[in-house]
């Protein structure tokens, strides 16, 4: 009940957040209680209920779903008005733009300064229009109906911030234009980071429900695990969900000594892997490895050794 209050929890402060940072604070609950339940479910005796895992598998399916996010997240407009603001506060009133952002690094002003120390005169209403024009990319990146295209999508654009941080100053660009590259790549978040964050919570989700039917299983067969995951389907598992980052079918590995669950066919999971292995080692059943950026490896179960 903790971790489903923490699941809960995670998914109202997402549901509210008004900046970045709080929508990750609320991933961060999320994903403890995902950690706790996955946890839980791999040392569960195989003598319990199965019509009681079962269950809890339902309720948490219904908390899991039940608090709608809106989608773009409400921070999207936060962070366009901060932006915009930032771009406002240059124009208007530049002591108080730099007494802002004091504690930012020395290069920042060293560019700010190229840029607004001179006799150039801005068509600040062509800036502003050009911010909103990024923002809304931003927000139609976030629409795209599902996430493999999303975080290709989320990969172009973060490119597209990277060069306009490189062409702030030194570039043949508009003036207009080289204020608004500056803006956009000193102020604007990293996004494939932030858009992994994001999918991973829904790849945790998918997980912890699988997790719930392959505990029901193993309560119904001796504490045994299924070869496939097509075993659990359709008593335990309504049907073998999709990772967020493939678009295709959870992996599912039973091994010798474990049984894991992996997004996508990056790694072999064949013992071959010596770095990846000894990560694996590394935790315990229930817990998760993440051998790089975008991967993710569920331990199901481990057996102990001999």
């Amino acid at each position: 009940e903790c971790a489903f209050s923490s699941v809960r929890m995670g998914q109202t402060m997402r549901r509210g957040s008004s900046t970045i940072v709080e929508d990750l604070c609320g991933i961060s609950m999320t994903g403890a209680g995902h950690f706790q339940l996955t946890i839980y479910l791999s040392d569960i005796s195989k003598n319990k209920d199965v019509a009681w895992i079962l269950q809890k598998k339902k309720e948490y399916d219904a908390i899991a779903t039940e608090i709608p996010l809106p989608w773009p997240p409400i921070w999207c407009k936060g962070e366009r008005f901060g932006t915009l603001s930032a771009v406002q506060m240059a124009a208007v009133e530049p002591k108080t733009f730099r007494e802002f952002f004091k504690n930012y690094d020395e290069d920042f002003f060293v560019r700010y300064d190229k840029l607004f120390n001179t006799d150039v005169k801005y068509d600040w209403d062509e800036i502003l229009k050009q911010v909103n024009f990024f923002h809304d990319d931003f927000e139609d990146m976030l629409l795209i109906p599902n996430w493999q295209r999303r975080l290709r999508a989320a990969m172009r654009l973060e490119q597209r911030v990277i060069e306009y941080s490189k062409r702030s100053v030194d570039s043949d660009d508009s003036p207009e234009r080289k204020v608004v590259n500056f803006f956009l790549g000193e102020l604007t978040a990293s996004i494939v980071p932030m858009m992994n964050a994001l999918a991973r919570i829904e790849w945790d989700r998918q997980t912890t429900s699988v997790a719930f039917a392959l505990a029901a299983y193993r309560a119904d067969h001796n504490g045994e695990s299924p070869e496939t995951l097509e075993q659990l389907v359709p008593k335990y598992l309504e049907k073998i969900p999709d990772s967020p980052f493939t678009d295709k079918p959870l992996r599912y590995i039973r091994r010798q000594r474990d049984v894991l669950i992996a997004n996508d066919d990056e790694y072999k999971l064949d013992g071959s892997e010596e770095e990846l292995e000894k990560r694996i080692a590394e935790v315990k059943s229930g817990e998760r490895v993440y051998p790089a950026a975008g991967h993710f490896i569920f331990v199901v179960a481990k057996k102990p050794a001999d």
